[in-house]
C-alpha cells in the first residue's frame, strides 16, 4: 500500500509541477513582451504605458487642443521602441483633438469651443492648488463662458491626470509646448506638480528627440 501512495503522489505531483512551471513561464514570457510594448488605457482620455525597471515618467503633449506640433509627437510614440528599463506614460492630449483646428487660424468662437471640455471648463485651471481661487481673476473668464469649474477637480479629466500620476507614482513629467502662450495657458497645472514635489521639464515641441 505504501508503494501505490507513492505512485499516486508521484501521479499527482508531476502534472501540478508541469502547471505550476508552464504558468510562470508564460507570466515571464507576458512581462517580457510588456517591456518592450505600450498597453492603450481608456478614461476620459486615451493614455498609454510601458512598464520596465526605473520610475514612470510621463509625456503630456497637449492640455488644450491647440498644441498642435505636442500632440502629433506623443501620439507617435507608442509605436516606437525604448528600452526595457524605461517606464513611459504618454498622454497625447487631455481633450478629444481637432486635427483640422490644429491646422488653420482659429476664430475666438472656435477657441474657446476647443481648449475647454464639453462643461466650458478649462482644464489646466481645474486641478486644486493652494490658491486655486485665484484662477476665476484670470481674463480668459472675464470675456467669456468658460470657466475653471465649480470647484477644484470637478473634471474627470483632471481627476484621471490625476490619479494617473498618483497611481503610478509619477515624479518626472516632460510637457511640450509649441508656443510661449501655451506655457502661460497651463500655469495653474505647473503650480499643482510644484506643491506635489513633481519634477517637470517644458521641453519646446520643435526640440523633443524622445526620451
Amino acid at each position: 500500500m505504501p508503494k501505490l501512495l507513492r505512485y499516486i503522489a508521484l501521479i499527482l505531483v508531476v502534472p501540478i509541477t508541469v502547471s505550476i512551471s508552464l504558468y510562470y513561464y508564460r507570466l515571464n514570457r507576458f512581462y517580457q513582451s510588456i517591456g518592450t510594448a505600450f498597453i492603450r488605457q481608456e478614461l476620459s482620455f486615451p493614455y498609454y504605458f510601458k512598464p520596465g525597471k526605473s520610475e514612470f515618467r510621463l509625456i503630456l503633449g497637449d492640455m488644450n487642443g491647440l498644441n498642435f506640433q505636442g500632440y502629433t509627437d506623443t501620439l507617435k510614440m507608442p509605436n516606437q521602441e525604448y528600452p526595457d528599463k524605461d517606464s513611459i506614460i504618454v498622454v497625447p492630449s487631455i481633450l478629444p483633438y481637432n486635427i483640422d483646428v490644429g491646422l488653420k487660424e482659429i476664430s475666438n468662437e472656435d477657441f474657446y469651443l476647443q481648449v475647454a471640455n464639453n462643461r466650458s471648463v478649462v482644464i489646466a485651471d481645474n486641478f486644486c492648488t493652494s490658491d486655486w481661487g485665484a484662477n476665476k481673476d484670470r481674463d480668459i473668464y472675464s470675456h467669456s463662458q468658460l470657466s475653471p469649474g465649480v470647484f477644484c477637480f470637478s473634471e474627470s479629466q483632471s481627476r484621471n491626470l490625476d490619479s494617473i500620476i498618483r497611481n503610478f507614482s509619477v515624479k518626472n513629467i516632460t510637457i511640450l509646448y509649441d508656443t510661449e502662450s501655451y506655457r502661460d495657458f497651463i500655469v495653474n497645472f505647473l503650480k499643482y506638480l510644484t506643491e506635489h514635489e513633481i519634477n517637470y521639464e517644458l521641453v519646446k515641441s520643435v526640440d523633443f528627440k524622445g526620451l
